[in-house]
Formats: structure tokens, sequence, C-alpha cells
């Protein structure tokens, strides 16, 4: 069989096509967490929760201080907080938060 010019040409636009289906395919691939996205298209994300006057003057923070709470105990009582010092330190996904000093593993050479 002799390749001709426009078999070529027909070979490799069809392969593009190919490519640029399994590409898309993949940016659209439904990822894990996004079973909360609204009719919008935008994930549901918590509101933000802050620290109440009476949680502040447990953790001894000023009145004056905006705190946001990041993770609560089986109780209700919080056990980590994120000092805010404008708009923009606001967590929006307290969840997705990774830790901010992890634990090293020490690995011990036997």
């Amino acid at each position: 069989m002799v390749m001709t010019k426009k078999n070529i040409i027909l070979i490799a636009v069809g392969a593009v096509i190919i490519i640029f289906a399994f590409i898309l395919t993949l940016i659209n691939w439904k990822t894990p967490g996004s079973d909360n996205i609204n009719s919008g298209g935008k994930k549901d994300l918590p509101k933000p929760e802050f620290l109440t006057p009476a949680e502040k003057a447990q953790f001894k923070l000023s009145d004056n201080i905006k705190a946001q709470v990041l993770n609560r105990d089986a109780s209700g009582t919080p056990t980590v907080y994120k000092l805010i010092n404008n708009d923009y330190d606001v967590v929006a996904d307290p969840a997705n938060v990774a830790p901010i000093s992890p634990r090293q593993q020490i690995v011990e050479n036997k």
C-alpha cells in the first residue's frame, strides 16, 4: 500500500483529534471531593467560623483580634485557630489546610 500525502494528512489529523479528546477527558475527569459542586458549577464551601468572645477569653486573646476556627474537637472546643489580619487570610475550606509544621519521622538506621 502506497502512502500518499492525502493519507498521511488524514492520519495526522485523526491522531491530533484523538489526543485532543483524550486530554479533554482527563481535564473533565471527576475528581474526589467534587461531589459538593452546586448548580452554578462552584464548590459549596462551609462558611468561615470565628472564635466567639468567650472562646477568645479562653485562649487569652483580645476581643479586637479576629480569629478563624479551623478545627474543633468532639466536644466543640476549638483546637486549631488562625489569627486573621485581613480578609485574604481567611481560609475558604479548613478541611484542606495542610499542617503548618508537620511532624517529621525519624528513621533510624539499623
